[in-house]
């Protein structure tokens, strides 16, 4: 997987799911929080 900051929990368990890795959500928020992972993501357009 390239690194991407735009990558969430959704597309980081789809990828490892993939894989062959069995993973849910829970666990990929979990290691992502530990790892101190977050996804960007785009600026609301308030106009």
């Amino acid at each position: 997987m390239k690194e991407d900051p735009t990558y969430g929990v959704r597309r980081i368990m789809a990828y490892l799911r993939k894989l062959g890795y069995q993973v849910n959500h829970k666990r990929v928020e979990r290691l992502m929080r530990k790892l101190g992972l977050r996804a960007v993501y785009p600026a609301r357009k308030t106009t």
